[in-house]
């Protein structure tokens, strides 16, 4: 199975997971109240108000609504967290979410606990091209994502100083944080003989699992 495609099967099962209940009116008017706290007049010209004329919730307040079924508070809080972050990190060039974007970040997990910038370098300069799993080798998915991202030269990286390093990887790292970034998959997790590495779980649930480990690593070096 390949990685595109799993990703895509993930997706699925992140629907099938969820229950459809769809989110209250009263909730909806929270998610734009905080919406137009973050993003201000942004978010207003963009999506208008939640409540119409007529007391109800307006045409795109209703997408959104539909589009974030399933979703639960806590669930909501990580998007939110998420956005604060990115906002945080470049406030100018951050601009409000549409909802299948929200959607990801509700459901990708904390990231809290991601691993900084300089982590991720240190990880990347390295990661061994030959031996050993995906996961062996880069740690924690958040920076497998970034190795990946256009503009990355991984060859470049590992023959950079480390303040170039950090430069060139700092673009793609805000935008993974931005945009959440997919837990391992089976592929990932075998040996390039095909056989499958034990890691504990025979494959992770969630983004947590690997946030888990990383940090494990961290606290035995």
């Amino acid at each position: 199975m390949n990685c595109s495609k799993s990703a895509t099967e993930q997706d699925e099962q992140d629907e099938s997971a969820l229950s459809t209940e769809i989110l209250s009116d009263t909730v909806m008017a929270h998610i734009w109240r905080r919406m137009i706290g973050l993003y201000g007049h942004k978010w207003g010209s963009q999506y208008g108000r939640a409540i119409n004329e007529k007391k109800q919730l307006s045409g795109l307040a209703r997408d959104w609504q539909r589009g974030l079924s399933g979703i639960t508070p806590e669930q909501l809080a990580v998007g939110f967290s998420a956005l604060e972050k990115a906002i945080l990190l470049a406030p100018e060039e951050s601009w409000p979410p549409a909802w299948p974007d929200f959607r990801k970040l509700c459901l990708s997990g904390s990231i809290a606990d991601a691993p900084v910038l300089d982590e991720i370098v240190s990880i990347l300069v390295s990661v061994s091209t030959r031996h050993g799993s995906l996961a062996t080798r880069y740690r924690h998915p958040l920076a497998l994502a970034v190795s990946r991202r256009d503009g990355v030269d991984m060859f470049a990286l590992r023959t950079s100083k480390l303040v170039d390093a950090k430069r060139m990887i700092k673009p793609a790292y805000e935008y993974c944080l931005k945009t959440g970034w997919a837990d391992w998959c089976e592929d990932d997790l075998k040996e390039p003989d095909g056989n499958q590495k034990s890691l504990g779980h025979s494959k992770p649930r969630s983004k947590s699992v690997g946030v888990l480990a990383f940090s494990a690593i961290r606290a035995a070096l």
